[in-house]
């Protein structure tokens, strides 16, 4: 995946998913953003695009 290049199309809809099939694999999107040079950003938005749905963030108690 090229970092710098603007997806649209059926580009979009492939990468997508590939980053979707990798977030449900257990990847977090700091994970897939390291491995595809896109930005944390940039991965949670194509998630979305995805439909993909999204695991909550760690919450922290400090009792």
């Amino acid at each position: 995946m090229t970092a710098r290049k603007y997806l649209k199309g059926e580009a979009r809809i492939q990468v997508a998913a590939a980053l979707k099939k990798r977030y449900e694999e257990g990847a977090t999107i700091r994970q897939i953003a390291k491995e595809t040079g896109y930005t944390a950003g940039r991965v949670a938005g194509l998630l979305w695009f995805a439909g993909t749905r999204m695991r909550p963030g760690a919450i922290r108690c400090d009792d």
